[in-house]
Formats: structure tokens, C-alpha cells, sequence
């Protein structure tokens, strides 16, 4: 299948898209010097009227000053081609950037669900452990002894996975 564009043309990346304007922007360059050269001989040619004195000659230099005034208007519209492949390449390169923005985000979002599910499969063990810790102090306080002291090292170790779990 053919492309599009021939193989010099085609862009592989973000660098490329830089280099392509800035290639077209050493060209702009170019185009607007050879205008000012365009401008500069234009008024020779006016200076050059002024100091004619035969009709024929009047006319000779009228046709050049008219054949330079065409010229430098195709090389104005040229100008503004090149001006406006520019502008879209800063599109592309300004959507271009957003995108890959976008899947970066989009890539954190899935590790941040991936951690967020490992958290809370984590959830019902911690709390299973903490009613259990609850029901054994309980039992010890219906049947009138004081709470061990074992228990509540255990239940503050579970506490604090437990905060651990649902704060990270």
C-alpha cells in the first residue's frame, strides 16, 4: 500500500514533527528575504522612472517593475503556505503532546487501581483478625477478667494495618 506522503516525509515522533517546522521555518525565512530583495529592486525600478525621459524606455522599466511585482506576490502567497503548515504542525505537535499526557494519566490510573484492589482484598483479612481480637476481649469481659495485655498489642498491630491499609 502506498502512503500518502513520500518516506522522507513521514513522521516517527515528536522530534520529527520539530524538525519538519523548523525546516519549513528556515524556509519562511528564505521566502522573506528574497521578498525584501523583491521590494529593494522594486524601488530601483521607481528611482529609475523618476530619472526616464523617453516613453519607450518608461515602458521597459514599467514591464520589469510589474514582472517583479507578480513575482513577489507569488513568493508572499508562498509565504503564507508555508505559514500555515506551520501553524497545523504546532497543532499536531500540541495534540501529539496531549495524548501522550493522556496515556501517561491513564497508565497511573491503572497502577492506582491495581494498588487500590490489592489494598482492599487485604481489607476483610485485617478486619476478620480485628473481630476476632474484639470477640476474645469480649469474652473475657463477660465472664468478669480484665483484658490481657497480649490482646491489646495484637488488636493495636491490627488497628494500625488496618489504618495503614485504608489511608495508603
Amino acid at each position: 500500500m502506498q502512503t500518502a506522503c513520500p518516506a522522507k516525509f513521514q513522521v516517527n515522533g515528536m522530534r520529527s514533527l520539530m524538525d519538519i517546522r523548523d525546516r519549513i521555518n528556515e524556509r519562511v525565512v528564505t521566502v522573506n528575504e528574497t521578498i525584501k530583495k523583491f521590494d529593494e529592486k522594486i524601488a530601483q525600478y521607481k528611482t529609475q522612472l523618476e530619472g526616464a525621459g523617453f516613453p519607450v524606455e518608461t515602458f521597459a522599466i514599467k514591464g520589469r517593475q510589474i514582472k517583479l511585482i507578480k513575482e513577489k506576490k507569488w513568493y508572499q502567497k508562498e509565504c503564507d503556505k508555508l505559514n500555515s503548515q506551520v501553524l497545523d504542525l504546532n497543532r499536531l505537535i500540541f495534540a501529539s503532546e496531549a495524548f501522550q499526557h493522556a496515556q501517561q494519566m491513564v497508565s497511573d490510573l491503572e497502577a492506582a487501581r491495581t494498588e487500590l484492589n490489592a489494598m482492599t482484598n487485604n481489607l476483610p483479612h485485617n478486619m476478620k483478625g480485628l473481630v476476632d481480637a474484639s470477640n476474645v476481649i469480649i469474652e473475657s469481659l463477660i465472664q468478669g477478667h480484665t483484658v490481657p495485655d497480649a490482646s491489646n498489642e495484637i488488636l493495636e498491630a491490627q488497628k494500625l494495618s488496618l489504618n495503614v491499609a485504608l489511608y495508603f
